[in-house]
């Protein structure tokens, strides 16, 4: 079935949840959608909010728990590659 935005979708299972927000807390959300990453999972490629997004919506949404996931976060996702470093010869 359609979702019209503010309805979000909570998905749980035993190898855990993805929870689908349409009204994100202090991103918007076509700018944010822009930013978005993408990770290969089982060989499916999944979107998912940008790391610097992310961690503007928990601290927008002030909710304990999300406030608490900001503190433990990683510096940067942890499945995305570091950058190689760069071929460019600097000038001495």
């Amino acid at each position: 079935a359609a979702r019209r935005q503010g309805e979000d979708v909570y998905l749980r299972a035993r190898a855990g949840s993805i929870d689908v927000i349409t009204s994100p807390s202090g991103v918007d959300f076509d700018q944010s959608f822009a930013r978005r990453e993408s990770v290969v999972w089982d060989g499916i490629k999944v979107p998912l909010i940008g790391f610097a997004d992310l961690k503007r919506n928990k601290a927008a949404s002030g909710r304990p728990k999300d406030l608490a996931d900001l503190a433990n976060l990683p510096p940067r996702w942890p499945w995305k590659a570091p950058r190689p470093p760069s071929k460019r010869r600097r000038n001495p």
